[in-house]
């Protein structure tokens, strides 16, 4: 829903869909549902203009397989977190995908 949101425009709605969406996944420990969001969230800082925070969650989200593998995550997030991640210095995204690929899925909590 947040995707179609925000191809809509509608940012503040995509966000609050998420929100919503991540709480519920870390209360019921729900594996896929974060999994799904950490694209789409990226994505969002990206637009924000939080791009070493967008490659960073994008990184971790690209560590499972169900979004490295499926070339829509790809095609709706990760083309333009990559677009983005231009405007930094390489060193900065390379310290992002590297924070990301060494995270935890479940520590995250703690930071929303």
């Amino acid at each position: 829903m947040a995707c179609a949101e925000r191809g809509q425009g509608h940012s503040d709605r995509a966000r609050g869909d998420l929100r919503e969406a991540l709480w519920m996944a870390l209360e019921t420990q729900t594996f896929s549902t974060l999994g799904f969001g950490f694209p789409a969230t990226a994505l969002l800082l990206a637009e924000r203009r939080e791009i070493e925070r967008a490659v960073e969650l994008y990184a971790l989200a690209s560590r499972y397989p169900f979004v490295a593998h499926y070339q829509r995550f790809e095609d709706v997030a990760g083309k333009h977190i990559s677009a983005a991640a231009e405007s930094l210095p390489a060193e900065a995204t390379a310290a992002a995908q590297e924070w990301g690929r060494a995270r935890d899925l479940w520590e995250i909590e703690g930071s929303c």
